[in-house]
């Protein structure tokens, strides 16, 4: 009885003992999302693949020990481990050997998983960062501690809204993403490893965001209008022209307050626009360079 109590228990140090990568793997596998205690079991894997090792070596020693039996006639024999017996530790050795070798290939389990299911789209490798829509991010990674968790935060990052490819290395502690600025961002996506349990740490790289264009502001009488109403359409004739960044107009002080882009429009044409509109652009009375 002992020795199968024994037994156990190394099944269940190794068990522990690999939570550190069966956590991730169940995460991705379940939609669990995250586990955030794979840095304090990998603490204590040494500790417990020690305790796996004394466990099991306890168990061989009691299955196979030599027992001596007394017998009515008061003699005695030796008993050997039983057959069922030997299967039975050999079977747990084994279970226990694959558990404390999991971090070795968790990763390719889960690669595998990952690539089977996950879409085309997201698959890392039709969108790089040469494409002109696409930015890229470097950010340093902490808490992964095999090559399960780098893929368990790449499946994190893929659902990201806007992110077009995810490479996430355990040797470098970096994931690498590229996505899309217009819909999302480096802040996003370190919001997104750190929901997964991990922490994620400096930026190491980003592409340089796009310089703003220099904007203009003109300020344009209008004549014609009657109300609020008249004030208001003339707002929309003005935010419709191409390279307006916004437009405000007054119906009591007859103008236009219009900031643009001076490489894509012209104080002409916001005045052709607001004449567009049925009113009378009476003139520019100021322009200011931002």
């Amino acid at each position: 009885m002992r020795d199968k109590v024994i037994l156990g228990g190394s099944i269940m140090a190794a068990l522990a003992a690999s939570l550190c990568c069966i956590g991730p793997l169940a995460a991705v596998a379940l939609g669990l999302g995250a586990f955030g205690a794979a840095a304090a079991f990998e603490s204590l894997r040494p500790y417990l693949l020690g305790l796996t090792a004394l466990l099991l070596a306890g168990a061989f020693y009691l299955t196979y020990r030599r027992r001596e039996v007394t017998c009515e006639d008061g003699s005695c024999q030796i008993q050997g481990p039983s057959r069922a017996s030997k299967i039975m530790l050999w079977i747990a050795t084994i279970v226990v050997a694959a558990f404390a070798a999991l971090p070795y290939y968790s990763g390719a389990l889960l690669k595998a998983y990952t690539q089977k299911n996950e879409s085309p789209a997201s698959s890392g490798a039709v969108n790089g960062p040469a494409n002109p829509s696409a930015a890229e991010v470097v950010v340093k990674v902490s808490g992964m501690t095999c090559d399960s968790c780098a893929l368990h935060i790449h499946n994190a990052l893929t659902k990201v809204q806007g992110v077009k490819s995810a490479d996430v290395s355990y040797e470098t502690s970096q994931a690498v993403v590229v996505y899309d600025p217009g819909a999302t961002s480096p802040d996003a996506i370190r919001t997104a490893i750190d929901a997964t349990g991990y922490k994620a740490g400096e930026v190491v790289f980003q592409t340089p965001q796009p310089s703003q264009p220099a904007l203009a502001t003109a300020i344009i009488g209008v004549d014609g209008m009657t109300c609020g109403s008249c004030a208001v359409t003339t707002r929309l004739a003005l935010s419709k022209v191409k390279g307006v960044s916004s437009a405000e107009v007054s119906f009591g002080q007859k103008e236009a307050k219009v900031t643009y882009d001076p490489a894509l429009v012209t104080p002409e044409q916001l005045k052709a626009a607001i004449d567009g509109a049925g009113f009378k652009a009476t003139g520019i009375r100021l322009i200011a360079k931002q």
